[in-house]
């Protein structure tokens, strides 16, 4: 998703409404908790075969010639 495509979403929404972010709490019944947004900031990542995601990374990391690229991370 983009920036564009989330600020599209968020305007079809209450403005006064509270924003969570959904995680899994790995618990046996498999919760799905949903905690605050406390940050909002832009961050190199790099995709990881290992995890099937992509991973954040330090700035001295970051190398165009492995696909790595700059992000917007809500925490």
């Amino acid at each position: 998703m983009t920036v564009r495509e989330l600020i599209e979403e968020l305007e079809q929404q209450d403005p006064d409404k509270e924003v969570l972010f959904a995680y899994p709490a790995r618990d046996y019944i498999r919760s799905i908790l949903a905690g605050e947004i406390k940050r909002v900031e832009e961050s190199p990542v790099r995709y990881t075969e290992y995890h099937n995601k992509h991973k954040v990374i330090n700035e001295d990391e970051f190398d165009e010639d492995k696909g790595d690229g700059w992000v917007v991370l809500l925490s």
